[in-house]
C-alpha cells in the first residue's frame, strides 16, 4: 500500500512539474517565433525532442509492434495539431501568459471525454473542479484586461487536441510498452514539420540566425518544454488517473501567470484569484477525494472500535 501511494505522490510531482515547465515555456516559444518561422521552430522542436528521448527510450523504441506504430502515428496527429495551433496563437496573440491561461480548457474536457470514449464515471469531484477551473481561467484573462482576438481561439482550440493526446496515452498504457511510442511521434511531428517549413518558409531562411543567444531560447523549448515535459507527463500520467493528470497539468494556467509576472506582464489581484481557484480546482480533483476517503476510513475504524 505504501508503494503505491509513493507511486501515486511521484507520479503527481511529475505532472505538477510538467505544468510548470510548459507553464514556463510559452515565453521560451514566443520569443523563439520572434526570431524563427513557425513550422521551423516545430521542426527542430520536435526532432532535438525525439533525439533526447530515444536516447532514453531507445531500447523501448526497438521493441515496437505495429500496432504500437499506429498508435504512434495517432498520438502525432494530436501532437500535431495541438502544437501548431498553440504555436500560431502565441505568435498571433499579444501576451504568453494570456495563452498559458487559454490552452488549458483540456482540465474540463478530459472527464467528460473519458466518459464518452470509455464509459468512466464523472464524479462530483470533476464536475466542482471544473466549474472551479473554468472561473479561475475566466478570471485570469479578464482580470488582465486582455482583450481576445483570433490568435486566442486558435490556443483555446490547441486545448482541444491536447485534451484527446491525454486519451491516446490512456489506450497506450493500456496497450503496454508505450514508452518507446514517444520518440516516434515525436519524429513523425518533426518531419512532418520539416517538410511544410522546407516547402512554404524557405523564403524566411535567409534571416535565420544560429548565434547562440537567438538559439538559447529555442534550445531551452526543445528540452524542457518539449521532450523533458512530455516524458513527465507520460511517467505522471501512467500513476494517475486521466482526470486527475488532466487538472494537475492546468495548473501551468498558473505558473504561466507566475512566469509572466516576473518577465514583466501585467499581473492583477483578479489574476492572482483566478489563479487561485484553478489551483483549488486540482486540489478538488487530486488531493480532496483521499482526504475524505481516509476521514471516512478513520471514523469507520472508530466506530467498529466503540462497537
Amino acid at each position: 500500500m505504501e508503494k503505491e501511494k509513493r507511486k501515486k505522490i511521484l507520479g503527481a510531482a511529475a505532472l505538477v512539474l510538467a505544468a510548470a515547465l510548459w507553464g514556463a515555456s510559452y515565453f521560451a516559444l514566443g520569443k523563439a517565433l520572434e526570431d524563427y518561422p513557425v513550422f521551423f521552430v516545430l521542426a527542430f522542436r520536435f526532432l532535438f525532442g525525439e533525439a533526447l528521448l530515444l536516447a532514453v527510450f531507445h531500447e523501448k523504441a526497438f521493441e515496437l509492434k505495429r500496432r504500437h506504430v499506429l498508435w504512434a502515428a495517432l498520438l502525432a496527429l494530436t501532437l500535431a495539431a495541438g502544437y501548431v495551433l498553440q504555436a500560431y496563437g502565441v505568435k498571433i496573440s499579444s501576451s504568453a501568459s494570456k495563452a498559458a491561461v487559454l490552452s488549458v480548457g483540456q482540465c474540463v474536457l478530459v472527464p467528460f471525454l473519458c466518459f464518452a470514449f470509455y464509459k468512466e464515471k464523472v464524479s462530483a469531484y470533476h464536475v466542482v473542479a471544473a466549474i472551479f477551473g473554468a472561473a479561475g481561467t475566466a478570471l485570469m484573462v479578464l482580470g488582465g484586461g486582455f482583450t481576445l482576438n483570433r490568435g486566442d481561439l486558435l490556443t483555446v482550440a490547441s486545448g482541444i487536441f491536447f485534451a484527446a493526446q491525454i486519451l491516446v496515452f490512456k489506450s497506450l498504457n493500456d496497450l503496454g510498452g508505450a514508452e518507446g511510442v514517444l520518440p516516434l511521434a515525436f519524429l513523425f511531428v518533426g518531419v512532418l514539420c520539416g517538410g511544410i517549413s522546407l516547402g512554404f518558409e524557405r523564403a524566411d531562411y535567409v534571416k535565420i540566425s544560429f548565434a547562440f543567444a537567438d538559439l538559447l531560447p529555442l534550445l531551452l523549448l526543445c528540452v524542457a518544454g518539449t521532450a523533458f515535459a512530455q516524458a513527465l507527463q507520460f511517467y505522471g500520467q501512467k500513476r494517475a488517473s486521466e482526470s486527475e493528470a488532466s487538472f494537475l497539468l492546468s495548473l501551468s494556467a498558473v505558473f504561466g501567470v507566475i512566469a509572466g509576472a516576473a518577465l514583466g506582464e501585467p499581473l492583477t489581484a483578479r489574476m492572482l484569484i483566478g489563479a487561485g481557484l484553478v489551483f483549488v480546482s486540482a486540489f478538488i480533483c487530486e488531493v480532496l477525494p483521499a482526504i475524505v476517503k481516509k476521514r471516512g476510513e478513520k471514523e469507520n475504524d472508530q466506530t467498529r472500535g466503540m462497537l
